[in-house]
């Protein structure tokens, strides 16, 4: 039997008519025979020019109802019923709720534009066949479906509760959410109100380590400052069964008040010591004739990394943990890779010396030594002192001491930490903040967009909560990849974009695959995803 088939060449869309599909027994795939018919849309609709001409030429038993994408969509839905996010999902809000849930979450990564448009965009895939949905996504059930998300704290609760249960260690994070909108109340203006000049609400963040996903968030008005925040997302992961002791937080964490309510709240931690601070220069001079010594050698990642492993007195008075007893020491980690440190004096050394050609180039004023250190130059400023030189223009002098004391910091680290694994182990927990931060500030941009609009807090909630599991799902998605070197060299966007091409049509009520091509197929078989198949008839749909 003949069908048609929609080919995308370099961004244009053609119709092609397959007489015979032949199987190659040394290939082991199908070798299609076609006809071209001419240019068309994404859905195999004529240009207008031919289709008067062509309609005559394809028998009305051929013709072709619709074609709409299929690769990225079954990777996706099956990703997320290998970990688990559909049951989760659907025991925390219900079958049908969770479907839509899902839907939603997977349009935010195929296509992250406005929610308004869903409806549209999901017409062109078959995520709808794929998750068994009947019911549209029009501008009035999204609200209806992002404002029940929103409502129902219990369900939302639930689910976070079932992914952080089996926690061992986690990774706390807050952030600072801005926005302009005068309809969303749980804006206020907070401690950065002066530097953005808009309201926030401030979002806490946990990611489990043992099972590298985000398995909970949590929203507080703008004025709330972090200490109540850490506390508060304690307590709260606690309260819904986690049996994390243990947090890895970054150097913003580091005060007194915090380190004194984690010991209080028998709550261990890995912290790195802000570089600025007296402590992190006394060990680093306590630490430094034993940095280059090779029983402080090993390897991380493929670079060679030294650890002075040393016990020092905690920093701060009176410190009691859970029990009340004091709390007198802490070990430290002095961290050295001489790579890094390499790196990192060449790039002090090139922008300082940018910025001082620049300086000889420019004539003496306050407001142009202001300009010359604005933006990404502004931590320069204390590196120098200005002065306006005979000729007018502006003269630098190097600071000594400030510019040593910065090539001392290079490529060091020091991680106060609860923990008495080895330093490389402690030195692989830490790390993988790296590419949660990376998550982190992808969800924040995300959700920030997300609340610009919204009408109330109860909508906001909902559009992040879809917002929140998206993340969870690339990351997910992310993690097959990193497992997999095949993968890892071509990347998310790279994998979508090879499985956008595979489409499935509807030829007169018939349903018909595209030809897989090899990469197809191997992407599949990489991530341990069989191929898609569809149901080979049904009624014709608009």
């Amino acid at each position: 039997m003949a069908y048609n088939v929609v080919q995308k060449i370099r961004g244009k869309y053609y119709l092609y008519e397959v007489t015979r599909a032949d199987w190659d027994p040394e290939k082991k795939n199908s070798v299609q025979k076609r006809r071209y018919i001419g240019p068309c849309d994404e859905n195999g609709v004529l240009e207008e020019g031919r289709r008067r001409t062509m309609s005559a030429a394809v028998p009305a038993e051929q013709r072709l109802h619709w074609s709409k994408n299929l690769g990225q969509y079954h990777l996706l839905t099956e990703i997320a019923k290998g970990c688990g996010l559909d049951e989760d999902l659907g025991a925390a809000f219900g079958e049908d709720a969770a479907k839509d849930i899902l839907a939603l979450a997977i349009m935010r990564i195929t296509q992250p534009g406005s929610l308004r448009g869903t409806e549209e965009c999901v017409q062109a895939t078959y995520l709808r066949e794929l998750l068994n949905i009947t019911k549209s996504y029009s501008s009035q059930r999204m609200t209806e479906i992002v404002r029940g998300i929103g409502d129902d704290v219990n369900a939302r609760k639930r689910y976070c509760a079932g992914r952080i249960k089996d926690s061992e260690a986690i990774i706390f994070d807050t952030t600072a959410l801005f926005s302009s909108s005068k309809l969303y109340e749980m804006l206020e203006y907070g401690r950065r109100y002066k530097r953005t000049g808009l309201p926030q609400v401030n979002m806490g963040y946990v990611h489990c380590v043992n099972a590298d996903a985000p398995v909970y968030y949590k929203l507080y008005p703008g004025s709330i400052n972090d200490i109540v925040t850490l506390v508060n997302l304690i307590k709260e992961v606690r309260a819904m069964g986690s049996g994390a002791e243990h947090a890895v937080l970054d150097r913003g964490f580091y005060s007194e008040s915090n380190l004194r309510v984690l010991y209080a709240e028998g709550f261990g931690f890995t912290i790195p010591l802000p570089s600025g601070k007296d402590l992190f220069k006394s060990l680093i001079s306590r630490a430094i004739d034993e940095l280059d010594n090779p029983e402080n050698m090993f390897r991380f990642h493929g670079r060679t990394e030294f650890c002075v492993d040393m016990t020092i007195d905690i920093p701060f008075k009176d410190v009691v943990d859970v029990s009340g007893n004091a709390v007198g020491t802490i070990r430290a980690l002095v961290y050295q890779n001489n790579d890094r440190r390499k790196d990192e004096i060449d790039t002090l050394a090139m922008r300082i010396d940018s910025v001082e050609i620049e300086a000889s180039m420019t004539k003496w004023s306050k407001d142009k030594v202001s300009e010359l250190f604005s933006g990404r130059n502004a931590e320069l400023r204390t590196f120098f002192e200005t002065s306006e030189g005979e000729d007018g223009m502006i003269v630098m002098t190097r600071k000594r001491s400030a510019i040593s004391f910065a090539m001392r910091n290079a490529g060091r680290m020091i991680l106060l930490t609860t923990l008495t694994s080895s330093p490389q182990e402690v030195l692989g927990t830490y790390h993988l903040r790296d590419s949660v931060e990376k998550d982190f500030e992808t969800l924040k941009d995300d959700m920030e967009s997300g609340i610009e609009y919204v009408r109330d807090s109860v909508s906001a909630e909902g559009v992040m909560f879809i917002q929140f599991i998206a993340t969870g799902l690339r990351i997910r998605m992310r993690n097959l990849i990193r497992n997999n070197p095949r993968l890892n060299r071509m990347g998310i966007p790279m994998i979508l974009r090879s499985l956008n091409l595979m489409t499935v049509s509807n030829v007169n009520g018939t349903l018909l695959m595209s030809e897989v091509t090899k990469k197809q197929r191997e992407i599949f078989e990489w991530f341990g995803i069989g191929l898609p198949s569809v149901a080979r008839s049904e009624q014709p749909s608009a």
